[in-house]
């Protein structure tokens, strides 16, 4: 997640030509969301507001930095063949660094937050050499159209430069009904970094701070968490293990939402039957499907390998299982948005972010590449069976 501090300050740290591996020219099927800087997609169908008028269209957050100046970007759909900007949040904190945005839709009631509350999420801070990085959160509760500043779920104690950062944010509802936030820290004595969550009972007040991945090897550094409860009702984490696990996937999952076992044990490493593995910033979505009961199980990465190096998947393959809590086979799929020559970055098919349809035959894929200097994110939908 570093290259992303380098987009923050100087939104022009990737490729200077406009020949850029991976651009449109090799993949005229997708679309740009907009012509700025647009990086760390995540996308939601609005489905759980009681009034079922205000379900149905597609919300897309994006971090921008129109004019150089940081903001999360909203974007809104009818079907996802094309997006129009539906608004921004700014923030006077921003410009002191803007990370990692997370978006979530409540699907019940947390304290005054109605069931389709829009939440959104970021890193704040990692340039200050004076203010502790902070987790802030917004809620939206007219479909993403306007925003209030909510709580902060994690703050850390002294500024990055002393005390480490804290990244990439996203929520579940635990089975307790509490909201739980999960994130990426490095103020903690004796990790490099590791996997950390609170839970909040009303979206304001924070409680149980604990560890969710916490090696043992002080090395290790777990971060970039995606939880998806799944119909089974079991909740599927995936995350990277970077460090000597050269940031490699991995999940874990979990009964409750909240307990995922012993931090210590960093989980199952996801892989093809075919020796296939991805690295960097996973993500993944449960769709249903017209050959399964259990539905599919979707993940995403940044990178792929092979037991021979980088494969020829790279940049355009999914991996899907169709067991009811990950356990079961991964299989190769071709992605919508093609990356092909995606690489350790913060732009080239980094944290991209994959939404079903609502029948499961097809496929809407966000995924961010460079256009010349530019990181943009692209879209497009494929099929999925």
């Amino acid at each position: 997640m570093m290259g992303l501090l380098c987009a923050a300050s100087t939104l022009a740290c990737g490729p200077q030509t406009t020949a850029t591996p991976g651009g449109t020219a090799t993949s005229p099927a997708r679309t740009a969301l907009s012509s700025g800087t647009a990086l760390y997609p995540r996308a939601v169908r609005l489905s759980h507001n009681p009034d079922s008028s205000k379900s149905g269209s597609i919300v897309v957050s994006v971090t921008a930095f129109p004019n150089g100046n940081p903001e999360a970007g909203f974007y809104s759909s009818h079907d996802g063949s094309s997006f129009t900007q539906l608004s921004s949040i700014t923030d006077p904190d921003f410009p002191s660094g803007l990370c990692c945005g997370a978006l979530y839709e409540l699907p019940a009631q947390v304290g005054a937050l109605s069931p389709g509350t829009l939440l959104w999420a970021g890193s704040v801070g990692q340039n200050s050499a004076t203010v502790p990085m902070v987790l802030k959160v917004y809620a939206s509760s007219d479909q993403g159209a306007t925003w209030s500043y909510l709580s902060n779920c994690a703050a850390a104690s002294s500024p990055r430069s002393v005390a480490g950062g804290l990244w990439e944010p996203s929520f579940t509802i635990a089975g307790d009904g509490a909201l739980v936030c999960f994130y990426s820290d490095e103020t903690q004595p004796n990790h490099s970094q590791l996997l950390n969550h609170v839970r909040s009972y009303d979206g304001v007040h924070w409680q149980a701070l604990s560890y969710l991945i916490a090696s043992n090897i002080p090395q290790d550094r777990p971060g970039m968490a995606v939880v998806t409860k799944l119909p089974s009702g079991t909740y599927f984490m995936t995350y990277e293990l970077c460090g000597p696990a050269a940031c490699t996937v991995f999940y874990k999952a979990s009964a409750d939402g909240w307990d995922f076992g012993d931090p210590a044990n960093v989980g199952t490493k996801i892989q093809t039957g075919a020796g296939e593995w991805f690295e960097h910033a996973p993500v993944n979505a449960w769709s249903p499907s017209t050959s399964s009961t259990n539905g599919t199980i979707l993940v995403v990465g940044q990178m792929m390998d092979d037991n021979s190096g980088v494969s020829p998947g790279n940049g355009v393959t999914l991996f899907t299982n169709h067991s009811s809590d990950g356990s079961g086979p991964w299989t190769a799929v071709p992605a919508p948005v093609k990356v092909p020559d995606a690489y350790d970055n913060y732009c080239p098919n980094y944290a991209s972010d994959l939404l079903p349809s609502v029948d499961g035959k097809s496929l809407l894929e966000l995924a961010s590449d460079y256009s010349g200097s530019v990181c943009q994110t692209y879209f497009a939908t494929g099929p999925l069976s």
